[in-house]
């Protein structure tokens, strides 16, 4: 990730400045170990890549996807979010985050016009 935080930087200069930090999306959000040192409703777009499909099988049983959920619960309208993870395998995880976060909240699914190398579903929190 941290040679996307620099590509973007250099892209989105001086306007933007990219903020990528770990967490675990397999606690809720506000789980002590897991949670975020931003807050998620100042952010305008939020990217999660390659980090759905490794991790679908470790969600809580109780709460499983609770970490997307309250993301979007969070997050201000407005708010872009793209999902990426390996191509095809993915498809079903990405889905499963995707309707886990419309659940809760108004979404506009983005449809895109070029083929990628990764499996990408991308929607605006309405």
């Amino acid at each position: 990730w941290k040679r996307y935080a620099k590509t973007l930087a250099e892209l989105f200069a001086p306007g933007v400045e990219p903020i990528f930090l770990p967490c675990d999306v397999t606690k809720p959000l506000h789980h002590d170990y897991s949670n975020l040192k931003v807050d998620v409703s100042e952010m305008d777009l939020l990217l999660f890549f390659y980090v759905c499909h490794e991790t679908s099988q470790r969600q809580n049983k109780k709460e499983p996807f609770a970490f997307y959920r309250q993301v979007a619960e969070a997050a201000k309208p407005g708010t872009l979010v793209v999902l990426a993870d390996v191509k095809q395998r993915s498809r079903p995880c990405l889905e499963k985050v995707f309707q886990t976060m419309a659940a809760v909240r108004k979404v506009l699914r983005m449809d895109s016009s070029k083929d990628h190398n990764a499996e990408v579903l991308a929607f605006r929190l309405l």
